[in-house]
């Protein structure tokens, strides 16, 4: 708790935690009211993948990146769940999160799901993308809630 009047403000990884709870509500949402998940396919996948890329810079915060080393990751969303799991998050080492994370690695990265690009990728269905994320946001919730 901080000194009377002054406001505490949460630790990093909360913030990148935060972030990714939003944006994986976000995805949610979009899938389970579009009239036609087709139509939004791009959109959805920009979510889930920027809140995959949020959950997994929570982690490497928690485990001691600062902020410069954090953006330094760029987008790649397969080398920041290879370094959380190198720093001692074990449970996200899961061969369905494993394949989740290298469908969306390379468009997120390239930036393919914020501006036309001219290759194509295949992407899981939204019901299991929607399931994996929230694996996923389970597993990082539990690794930030243990004391380090």
């Amino acid at each position: 708790m901080g000194a009377p009047g002054r406001e505490v403000r949460p630790v990093r990884d909360e913030q990148y935690l935060a972030y990714a709870e939003a944006y994986t509500k976000a995805a949610k949402l979009l899938a389970d009211r579009a009239d036609d998940v087709d139509a939004v396919r791009t959109p959805f996948f920009h979510l889930v993948a920027h809140a995959m890329e949020l959950m997994l810079k929570a982690v490497l915060s928690r485990q001691g990146l600062d902020e410069e080393k954090l953006m330094m990751m760029g987008h790649g969303i397969e080398r920041c769940h290879a370094w959380a799991i190198e720093g001692g998050a074990n449970r996200l080492h899961d061969d369905e999160l494993v394949a989740f994370v290298e469908a969306l690695d390379r468009p997120h990265e390239m930036q393919a799901l914020r501006y036309p690009q001219r290759f194509r990728w295949t992407m899981p269905e939204p019901t299991q993308a929607v399931r994996l994320l929230n694996r996923q946001l389970d597993i990082v919730r539990a690794y930030l809630a243990t004391d380090r």
